[in-house]
């Protein structure tokens, strides 16, 4: 198995990170050729949890996590055999706790997912495909990858403020998924397997195959490829977790 250092070429001159920010949405090969000669995993990931934050911060103002938790609960066919007091009870003690672990979830799940993905980045194309990548570089692919978030961030928040506040949908609140214009009647492992189907997720799939072609020297084709093979074992799991729990 080769150990060979990912190479990077000198030609490429030295960016800043404002430019790899404003050029990502246009030339993200170029970037990328940045990420393998600086990562800066840092700069995407900051920014991105800024949004979130930002965002739940809107949500708690704008529609309130007793809105979102009482029609939670008046949808969960789970508990409609429970009393109304009881259903309070239930209300009052997720209310103690909600608000505060999604605060604390939103950063350390987008760095979780950053981390995970490099990880996944790492078997695949070090260990199986023999493709030199260090971990720094597979984790700004991750996490430069991530940045379309943000335009589905600020899109959610447009509906937000369109909405009223009972109308709107924190688990999927914008149609840019196939799973968004299924009927609240629909399958749970369809709605999942759908949700997965998402424009902004396809984008980071895209970014993430240009970002390791460039790393590891392999064609977009073949970067491609191996990460769809990963992404689909986790729909599968996703929709299979839905259909059992959902």
């Amino acid at each position: 198995m080769s150990t060979a250092a990912p190479t990077v070429d000198p030609a490429v001159p030295n960016k800043g990170s404002a430019w790899m920010l404003a050029s990502i949405w246009f030339e993200p090969a170029r970037v990328f050729e940045q990420v393998a000669r600086t990562p800066r995993w840092w700069i995407p990931l900051a920014i991105v949890t800024l949004a979130a934050m930002g965002y739940l911060a809107m949500f708690t103002s704008h529609v309130g996590w007793e809105t979102f938790m009482r029609h939670e609960l008046e949808s969960n066919s789970r508990l409609e055999s429970i009393t109304p007091e009881q259903r309070e009870q239930v209300l009052a003690t997720q209310l103690k706790f909600a608000p505060i672990m999604s605060f604390i979830g939103v950063p350390v799940g987008i760095a979780t997912t950053a981390v995970v993905i490099a990880a996944v980045l790492m078997v695949v194309f070090k260990y199986l495909l023999d493709a030199p990548c260090g971990f720094a570089q597979a984790l700004g692919v991750a996490s430069w990858s991530m940045l379309p978030g943000l335009l589905n961030t600020c899109a959610a928040l447009l509906v937000m403020m369109m909405l009223p506040a009972t109308e709107f949908d924190l688990k999927n609140p914008v149609g840019t998924n196939l799973g968004y214009y299924l009927g609240p009647d629909s399958a749970a492992w369809l709605k999942s397997m759908l949700s997965s189907i998402d424009f902004f997720s396809l984008w980071t799939i895209f970014l993430l195959a240009t970002g390791m072609s460039v790393i590891t020297r392999k064609s977009w084709g073949s970067s491609l490829g191996a990460i769809l093979v990963p992404w689909g074992l986790y729909v599968v799991v996703k929709t299979a977790f839905a259909a059992v729990f959902g």
